[in-house]
């Protein structure tokens, strides 16, 4: 006996093994440690096969299996849902195979099956009898005539005893439709011995002639959907040749000619190879110099010409339509379906003419041209600062951003998304021009409001940049478009109707919530830095974002009652003692969205009124001297009366602030919007407002003296009167396809009342409503049910998947794997346990190994989705209880495992 540790091959060493190796080297792994043989054909092992592997197992018929120990119930929450009492052992496959059509000429296949069979052997060790299993390997070829009935069952016998292949062939319009199974014949009602299970098993169907046809099934609907329609276009090249029962179906794409294969086969982990989608970059495009400055967003923010606008940005719809023109248009004959080819090319030249109308539009309108010129200036300074925080988190110096090196660059997507979207905010006021050269009517205006806009990008395409792009020509808009105030020193500076919430930015998870709203904050940072440089231009109140979620996440009132729900408390716990709360926490940006500096409990204030002691709003500073929004600096007009004198970050993360001052930029949860049900203050939100306050914000109370007198409402400050201010202008909904079922129902019947709340005296407009998903599929049902409106999808497909103007797909750069795990006789959470230490050891083994950790990093960390609580906690308590088992397990015998010798004690 010998220990025998694994060894790296020398190409997988250290020294050449990259993070696509690495990836590789996993999921053999895995597959190795699911399925196996771990050892090759012949392999030998000391642990009892059938909870040795996890899938690719056929049981006898009528077996029964040792249960598994699922983790006790007290670790999950317990809900109001039927838990799944199905037996384990309805999970035992007996047979197994897999199903494809012929070509109606095809006149034989071949037929490969190969399995293993464990025998057990005992062996001397250390004086006693020790229990092995060895593999043996079976392989089996058979040829077939296909006959010329219109049906027809065969079986052959395996080499196994109990091993059968059942093959049945059908004769259709479309072509013979083939199936081939394998099958376990042994009966018992008992746990089986280990000899009686079929382990590892394939099935290979081989056309020498390439015969085997993309998979249409009988029954499919002849009568198609726009969504099967224009999948069926852009999908033509990925065809399905095969479909499994108990199992899935592989082939190897590069064998695919003239749309047939001649070889596929079972797997139990099937792969999926997803190509990296790429947005258009202006290299690859003949004349890139001259492009570039269509997207350079320092050439867009400084030009004070509106109407050159025109000029600069012409290029860009040019290219679009040349190429609706070289790959559609002239490639409209080549595709079989005439019809959807038709109809894709409409969407392309629809979303064209919305991009056209966008330019025309910035370039004679003014107003537009100015939010269109803000939008640029405080987007490169957003760039900026996410670099600049980047880097000094890393060096810790905390130097401020240097504005003059503003710059950025946009994705051709993003700017087209923006553009077309143009529009949507105009003012009836506005002198904007449609292409034809009559003036844009509210009646347009409302007509573009009424179409849902769906962005689809990729994940990490830069959709976000896209949404926050939109959302600071829309804030403009709203300030720039507002009656103007002359104040008693004679300055021209925006009226009320400017400020209010103007943008809901709403989520369903409450992490991706916090995630991009600390992303939003470095926008509203650099709005505020343009803002106190142009305050007549921009008004006299702060450009805020904020955080509106659940109380388990932030505090809903400032001051109250000594608990971790007020903001107050919260923070001075902090101070006092350092502990952050899990729950109830303000304090959501860790780091200054301007330079990067650390942000703690000391940075975050309550302001009260001096008279009554109660708070006027929570305010974040940074500590940095060098920091724009450090406390001591003071930028503002002397002539402009300010609600805010001092330079604070600009978020809110209380909801008692969120109602009193109306961020610019609301970013929520979906079901924060039940609240408007219960609570009167939300109304705030849509612009019902008639006070102001500058101490105390907006105000909506009926009594004329609420506010200077009425101690509990607030401290006694005067205020003044003012009209309604607008209602949201854009809703943001992301992640659209996570509601669905009860919850999309729900959404859906609030979102009638939000509807109506859009909705103000003067113009019964709706709000613009944009959103992404991960999916497109039944997308235009979707946002119907939801939100009753039409959908266009940006940007809209080609004739294949991927190839859009604004994106390509790269084929040299790896691009995503997907792996899909069916597991025989072991529960769901059993297998969560087992893939996931299979995947961490291996990863900690090539760091035993030398493979270097910037390589191994992307691998580390695991993600585990689930769909309740319950679920979660179930997955809690499995990972404690046996991950570290299976680390053991895994470590002596597949790292360090042990040989024997085997020509002794047969049994």
């Amino acid at each position: 006996m010998e220990k025998t540790p694994i060894i790296l091959n020398d190409s997988n060493s250290s020294h050449y093994m990259d993070s696509v190796q690495v990836r590789d080297e996993l999921i053999d792994e895995l597959r190795k440690y699911m399925i196996g043989p771990h050892w090759g054909n012949d392999e030998v092992i000391d642990t009892v096969p059938m909870f040795t592997y996890m899938t690719g197992i056929v049981y006898p018929q009528d077996s029964e299996v040792e249960q598994e120990n699922l983790p006790p119930e007290e670790h999950g929450e317990k809900e109001d849902e039927v838990p799944d009492m199905t037996s384990i052992n309805a999970l035992n496959l007996s047979s197994f195979g897999l199903t494809c059509m012929l070509d109606e000429k095809t006149e034989e296949i071949k037929i490969n099956v190969d399995y293993g069979i464990y025998q057990n052997q005992k062996i001397d060790y250390e004086g006693r009898k020790k229990q092995l299993y060895r593999r043996i390997h079976y392989k089996q070829t058979e040829l077939l005539r296909i006959p010329k009935e219109v049906e027809q069952e065969k079986s052959i016998p395996l080499e196994f005893e109990f091993g059968q292949l059942k093959i049945y062939f059908k004769r259709s319009s479309s072509g013979i439709l083939c199936s081939v199974y394998m099958l376990n014949t042994y009966q018992t009602t008992e746990q089986p011995p280990n000899n009686k299970i079929i382990f590892q098993p394939n099935i290979e169907i081989i056309s020498e002639k390439n015969q085997i046809k993309h998979n249409v099934p009988e029954d499919f609907s002849k009568v198609k959907g726009t969504d099967e329609s224009l999948f069926d276009l852009i999908f033509d090249k990925k065809r399905n040749f095969g479909f499994g029962h108990g199992c899935s179906v592989d082939w190897d794409d590069s064998n695919i000619v003239d749309k047939n294969i001649g070889r596929i086969h079972t797997t139990f982990l099937p792969q999926f190879n997803q190509e990296k989608i790429e947005p258009l970059r202006p290299e690859s495009l003949p004349d890139p110099v001259s492009i570039k400055s269509c997207i350079d967003m320092k050439t867009l923010s400084e030009v004070n010409d509106h109407t050159k606008y025109f000029e600069i940005l012409s290029e860009f719809p040019k290219l679009y339509s040349n190429w609706i023109d070289t790959e559609l248009e002239l490639n409209l004959e080549k595709i079989s379906d005439k019809k959807t080819g038709e109809l894709q090319i409409k969407r392309c030249k629809n979303a064209l003419n919305r991009i056209n109308e966008g330019i025309k539009i910035i370039s004679t309108d003014p107003v537009a041209g100015k939010a269109f010129q803000f939008m640029n200036k405080v987007m490169s300074i957003q760039r900026l600062c996410v670099t600049t925080v980047e880097q000094n988190i890393e060096t810790k110096e905390y130097l401020p951003p240097i504005i003059e090196n503003a710059s950025g660059e946009w994705r051709f997507f993003q700017l087209g998304f923006i553009l077309m979207n143009v529009k949507s905010f105009l003012s009836e006021k506005n002198l904007a021009q449609q292409l034809d050269g009559t003036k844009i009517g509210e009646n347009q205006i409302r007509d573009s409001r009424e179409i849902a806009d769906l962005l689809w990008f990729p994940t990490g395409g830069g959709k976000t940049e896209a949404y926050l792009g939109l959302i600071a020509f829309v804030m403009a808009m709203r300030r720039l478009s507002a009656p103007k105030l002359t104040n008693s020193d004679g300055v021209e500076v925006p009226g009320p109707e400017a400020f209010g919430t103007s943008i809901l930015m709403r989520y369903t998870l409450r992490l991706l919530t916090i995630q991009q709203f600390q992303r939003a904050a470095s926008l509203m940072c650099a709005c505020e830095y343009v803002r106190r440089k142009e305050l007549e231009i921009w008004g006299n109140m702060q450009f805020l974002v904020g955080l509106w979620v659940g109380r388990s996440s932030t505090p809903n009132r400032l001051i109250g009652k000594e608990d971790y729900t007020t903001a107050e408390y919260t923070i001075l716990r902090k101070r006092k003692n350092g502990v952050t709360p899990e729950e109830h926490n303000p304090m959501q940006l860790l780091n200054c969205p301007w330079c990067g500096d650390k942000l703690d409990e000391w940075n975050y204030e309550i302001y009260k009124d001096t008279k009554f002691n109660l708070p006027e709003r929570m305010r974040c500073y940074c500590k940095n001297g060098k920091c724009f929004f450090n406390k001591n600096n003071l930028r503002l007009n002397p002539k402009i009366n300010s609600c805010d004198t001092e330079v604070c970050i600009p978020i809110l993360t209380v909801d008692d602030d969120i109602y009193r001052w109306c961020p610019s930029l609301l970013i929520s949860t979906v079901d924060k919007f039940a609240q408007i049900a219960h609570n009167s203050k939300i109304s705030n939100l849509f612009g019902k407002v008639n006070k102001f306050c500058f101490q105390h914000g907006f105000l909506n109370s009926e009594k004329v003296d609420d506010h200077k007198q009425d101690r509990t409402v607030t401290a006694a400050h005067t205020y003044f009167s003012i009209p309604n201010l607008s209602p949201p202008d854009l809703i943001v909904q992301d992640e659209l396809h996570l509601i669905s079922g009860p919850m999309g129902t729900l959404t859906a019947l609030y979102e009638t009342a939000i509807d109506h709340f859009c909705k103000n005296n003067t113009r019964k407009m709706r709000a613009k409503i944009i959103a992404s998903t991960a999916t497109t599929k039944s997308a235009d049902a979707q946002i119907e049910t939801l939100f009753n409106r039409k959908t266009n999808i940006f940007p809209p497909q080609g004739f294949e998947f991927g190839k859009t103007f604004f994106s390509n797909l790269n084929l040299i750069l790896p691009g995503k794997i997907f792996l899909g795990i069916s597991p025989t006789a072991r529960s769901p959470l059993t297998t969560l346990a087992m893939t996931s230490a299979s995947l961490m050891r291996k990863v900690r083994y090539l760091q035993e190994q030398g493979v270097e950790n910037e390589v191994l990093d992307p691998y580390y960390t695991l993600i585990s989705y689930f769909n309740s609580k319950r679920e979660l906690g179930g997955a809690y308590g499995t990972y404690a209880d046996t991950v570290p088992d299976y680390f053991n397990t895994i470590y002596h015998t597949i790292e360090n495992r042990e040989t024997y010798d085997l020509e002794v004690n047969d049994d």
